[in-house]
């Protein structure tokens, strides 16, 4: 019994010294942030995120809901600091610490200073800004919620002159795509100011929920080249619902606090009026049509209302103003449409929505259109089959129980070292978690937490439709129910890509009978802190790569998880050896 005892203590130290912690595919990447400002002088360092470390930083050691404790060991000695990471869009990370200039070597000394919410002030902000992606990809490019064509004026604050340097509506700015380029910038056009006349383009990197119903949004400018003026922007943005107008202040720097205190208050000030959209086809406001009741509200990209639709296409980087002219004959889920972009280019076209589940819906615009009203737009020949833009309902979310209810579990295809559990909430059926870790430790790689919006069957398959509650991301999954203990299951993308065959490229899960096993082992009743995306797998698959993620960096060892159970049966070896001889 004293050597069993003896044994545990040693199994219990090692856990709590290797446990695992790792960071979600989403964080990981290259990225920009501001290391020196100096006036209008920015330099910038970068910061690489892995899946178990942030190198200049330290080493993942432990999550503690949203924030999570780094241990840097390089001088010697063990610092342990507190970081709380956000993903704020797909290019930007907010990160708040204490601040980089203290560490503890005490770990609950370093917890003590996690962020608590409502108490920001106490923290330093770091933005980061990603310029690559795992896989050494260029970060994505981002849609520009300020979209349209405006006049504006225009104020800096840099104690070089007192009145206002664009006091008239003369300046422009739109989102307009430039001949070669996209319209995912704002195009800036200062004329009749205090100042020369010249142009500036703000690349868009995302935006995110700011104080007081404000924005925050990320913005490069293009200018800089090697110049030491700031490359990155953060601006604070608010339109006001009655009169339409847009306020937007930027920083100073590169961060989203010097300087900045609101939409009318920062370093750099600007006020929108929006110019309107060229001449509406007047005949065309006059029809009876209407998209269908269900329709109406809030989802992702689009806004439905009565006989209209606001789309923001995150693929074109455009927005579409679309007016119901009349109901396809024959078919009631197919519109003639009359379109006008931000920029004053208008079409007729067509617009085909099917309802999905409670509160999910997909939609095509027909790939051909028309500067003429024609019928023929909305015929089988102008839609691509299988080929829809998937939505979530944003606000009123009926619960869409999931499709599976219980624990199933399976190997990721052709890693059967990897074990992946998939598992419902008794409590709360339209909540679904999945995991994947090592067959052979339990060291956990990935954990993710999904609330599913709604499912279909379509071609004897199950397409499900989740939103992922870490970061808040909308994922579809599409599978093969055999019998209720037997499924197929495999992701089909952000738009529940069709021609996928999850028995073929799918992972086959069991259901487990135990429910004594889903409330112990997988997950509690009630959760009560979001799951974490989590350490990069050895050897991942194709069809899990999205899950399961890229391999590791050249030069990292190939079996960790391996090497580190061989050293403790053989410290546990030696650990006997000697106790034995007490």
């Amino acid at each position: 019994m004293h050597l069993l005892f003896k044994l545990f203590i040693l199994l219990h130290l090692f856990q709590t010294y290797l446990c695992s912690c790792y960071f979600s595919v989403e964080l990981q990447g290259e990225f920009l942030m501001q290391s020196v400002a100096t006036g209008s002088r920015v330099q910038y360092s970068k910061v690489n995120i892995t899946s178990d470390a942030i190198p200049i930083w330290g080493s993942c050691h432990r999550h503690i809901g949203s924030n999570v404790l780094l241990i840097d060991s390089l001088n010697g000695g063990s610092c342990i600091r507190c970081f709380n990471i956000k993903l704020r869009s797909k290019n930007i990370l907010q990160v708040h610490t204490e601040g980089l200039d203290k560490c503890y070597t005490k770990e609950e000394a370093a917890e003590s200073t996690c962020l608590v919410e409502g108490s920001l002030n106490k923290y330093k902000e770091i933005i980061l800004y990603k310029i690559k992606g795992i896989e050494e990809e260029i970060a994505p490019k981002a849609y520009c919620p300020i979209n349209g064509k405006y006049k504006f004026k225009y104020s800096i604050n840099d104690g070089t002159q007192q009145k206002m340097e664009c006091s008239s509506m003369t300046s422009v700015l739109d989102d307009c795509p430039i001949p070669g380029g996209n319209s995912s910038a704002l195009n800036l056009r200062f004329q009749g100011c205090s100042f020369k006349d010249h142009e500036i383009r703000y690349e868009c990197l995302g935006d995110w929920e700011g104080p007081n119903n404000q924005r925050y949004l990320a913005l490069m400018d293009n200018r800089f080249y090697g110049e030491q003026r700031p490359q990155f922007r953060c601006a604070l943005y608010q339109e006001d619902k009655i009169t339409g107008i847009i306020h937007m202040a930027l920083s100073s720097d590169s961060t989203c606090i010097t300087d900045l205190q609101s939409a009318t208050s920062g370093f750099e000030t600007y006020t929108l009026s929006s110019v309107g959209f060229g001449d509406w086809n007047q005949e065309n406001f006059n029809s009876p049509c209407r998209f269908p009741l269900w329709s109406e509200g809030e989802w992702e990209h689009i806004r439905i209302t009565d006989n209209s639709i606001l789309y923001r296409d995150h693929t074109t980087f455009q927005t579409l103003f679309i007016h119901c002219i009349q109901s396809y004959v024959g078919d009631n889920e197919r519109y003639l449409v009359y379109s006008q972009n931000a920029c004053g280019e208008d079409t007729y076209s067509c617009i085909w929505i099917k309802q999905r589940g409670l509160n999910v819906l997909e939609f095509q615009l027909g790939a051909t259109r028309s500067k003429d009203f024609n019928n023929s737009l909305c015929s089988n020949a102008n839609f691509v089959d299988n080929i829809w833009v998937t939505q979530g309902r944003l606000e009123q979310l009926s619960d869409s129980p999931c499709p599976l209810m219980g624990e199933y579990t399976g190997f990721i295809p052709n890693e059967t070292r990897l074990c992946a559990k998939l598992s419902s909430d008794e409590e709360s059926p339209e909540l679904m978690y999945y995991s994947v870790s090592d067959c052979m430790l339990g060291e956990i790689y990935e954990e993710r937490r999904y609330r599913c919006l709604g499912q279909w069957n379509e071609g004897g398959l199950t397409y499900t439709y989740t939103q992922r509650k870490d970061i808040n991301l909308y994922e579809c999954f599409v599978g093969k129910i055999i019998s209720s203990n037997e499924i197929y299951i495999k992701e089909a993308g952000e738009h529940c890509e069709r021609g996928i065959d999850p028995l073929k490229l799918g992972m086959k899960l069991m259901k487990k009978n135990t429910q004594k096993d889903i409330n112990t082992y997988f997950v509690p009743k009630s959760p009560t802190t979001f799951w974490y995306s989590s350490k990069i797998p050895v050897s991942p698959t194709k069809p899990w790569k999205t899950i399961t993620a890229p391999p590791r960096q050249s030069g990292e060892p190939k079996n960790v998880p391996h090497l580190l159970f061989v050293v403790f049966v053989v410290c546990s070896l030696q650990f006997i050896f000697t106790i034995h001889h007490w």
